[in-house]
């Protein structure tokens, strides 16, 4: 198997992270059995991605995010799958003026069985953790 181009199609994806896209953009890249680790928390299928989503929206103010994918790799698995594993610098504003500027170390399988991909597992392991600061009072 030749190593599939997935970066223009993942940095589509975080693209629409950085606007907080309607779920129904992500959903179609989502298996039904999807499980999602985020910085220790767990969320598993399409609706425990909603509900990540939903607090992703409670919590930064639109417009502030910025998601970089870098460094892919990509790992053969069985029955058309992949683990890609990648860098990713996240920078984002919160609703309280919170700053975050993190870098992570993401992984995700992907079923390329069918159009477009399922992410099967999504994991996301800090590596860097900026210190949050208070925005500057108007």
């Amino acid at each position: 198997m030749s190593k599939p181009k997935l970066e223009p199609i993942i940095n589509d994806i975080f693209a629409a992270f950085d606007q907080l896209a309607d779920d129904s953009f992500f959903t179609q890249y989502l298996s039904e059995e999807c499980h999602f680790e985020f910085h220790g928390e767990v969320f598993d299928g399409i609706s425990g991605f909603k509900t990540w989503m939903a607090n992703n929206r409670a919590t930064f103010e639109p417009g502030s995010l910025h998601h970089h994918p870098y460094d892919f790799k990509y790992s053969v698995m069985a029955d058309n799958r992949y683990q890609i594993d990648f860098m990713l610098d996240f920078k984002a504003r919160a609703l309280s003026g919170e700053i975050f500027d993190h870098t992570v170390k993401e992984q995700w399988v992907v079923d390329l069985s069918s159009t477009p991909f399922k992410i099967e597992r999504y994991l996301v392991e800090p590596i860097k953790k900026g210190r949050p600061r208070p925005t500057k009072a108007q």
